[in-house]
């Protein structure tokens, strides 16, 4: 377990999203991955609906967290494409809003790349429900497509850290030139 780094949505964006998700009943879903072991349930409920940046364990903390330390946030968007499935960990599915990085979002990601020293080339995503049963997530997808008129914009209003390992926090944010961090 480590620190995962999200762009957090704004709220305007987050209502959206949840109002797109009650049309196939996916925003009561447990959004966090399985192999999560116990604190999973906990993470769901603290870590709101988010596109994840990056992640990485408690062991390289020294080197990643100080790169944050004078980060300087802008504020960006994202759209969403499409929604999609996947296998997940300990044969689980997730179901995903395919996300593409509209303004701000790539110069975003080149400058975390430039300073954590990676790249950041990734399915831009935001998960909307991990389940055991395919066919559930199917479903969800199925009437998501039908319902939902893509592209969807997105604002993304802060970048947040949490440590994800009992108990899970949020533990640094950062918005347009307010920076709290540990």
């Amino acid at each position: 377990m480590g620190h995962t780094l999200i762009a957090r949505f704004n709220r305007e964006s987050e209502q959206k999203l949840l109002k797109i998700l009650s049309k196939a009943s996916a925003s009561g879903m447990n959004k966090i991955p399985y192999g999560r072991t116990k604190d999973r349930e906990s993470a769901n409920k603290i870590i709101p609906y988010h596109c994840t940046i990056f992640h990485w364990g408690k062991e390289e903390d020294g080197y990643y967290l100080p790169a944050l330390e004078d980060f300087r946030f802008e504020g960006c968007q994202v759209s969403a494409q499409s929604i999609e499935i996947c296998p997940g960990r300990e044969n689980s599915w997730i179901l995903l809003m395919v996300l593409r990085g509209e303004a701000g979002f790539a110069k975003l990601t080149r400058e975390l790349e430039r300073r954590f020293k990676v790249s950041l080339d990734s399915l831009w995503h935001t998960t909307i429900a991990v389940d055991m049963r395919k066919d559930i997530l199917l479903d969800m997808r199925q009437r998501l497509m039908e319902k939902t008129d893509f592209p969807v914009r997105l604002d993304v209003e802060a970048l947040e850290l949490y440590h994800i390992w009992e108990p899970v926090k949020r533990v640094g944010i950062w918005k347009r030139e307010v920076i709290i961090c540990p």
